[in-house]
This record gives C-alpha cells, sequence and structure tokens, in this order.
C-alpha cells in the first residue's frame, strides 16, 4: 500500500481555506505548520510520514460552527 498523499495541493479550497475556530488560522496553515514541527523534531526517526497531520485529518463539518444555533454543523 502506497503513501496518501499529504498535500493541500489537491485538496478541497473550502477545506483548506476554513478558518479554525476562535482563531483566523486557515486548516491548511494549521497543518503545514504542525507539520513543519513535526518532521523538525523527528529529524533523526526514519520516518515521520505517519505522524503528520493529512490534509482531510479533518472535514469542513468539523471546522463549521452556527453561532446561531450555538453548535458544529
Amino acid at each position: 500500500m502506497g503513501l496518501i498523499e499529504n498535500s493541500f495541493e489537491h485538496a478541497d479550497r473550502k477545506l483548506a481555506d476554513a478558518k479554525i475556530l476562535d482563531t483566523g488560522v486557515t486548516w491548511e496553515t494549521f497543518c503545514t505548520q504542525i507539520n513543519e514541527i513535526i518532521v523538525e523534531r523527528n529529524i533523526h526517526m526514519t520516518s515521520s510520514e505517519d505522524k503528520r497531520l493529512g490534509a482531510y485529518f479533518v472535514n469542513l463539518k468539523d471546522l463549521a460552527y452556527d453561532e446561531k444555533n450555538g453548535k458544529f454543523v
């Protein structure tokens, strides 16, 4: 079994550009920064691929909040 692509290159732009609740940070920015930290801290390991967040670790509904009803969509 091959690796699942871990990139936002072909990801749904709505998901990539969705802001994390109570922040101005997009999912793509957050995921990319976290993955850089994981790679840097695991530099002596043979692989850090299985430890990184994938573009689809969450879905758009996980990031959407309905303020009117006070709950996640």
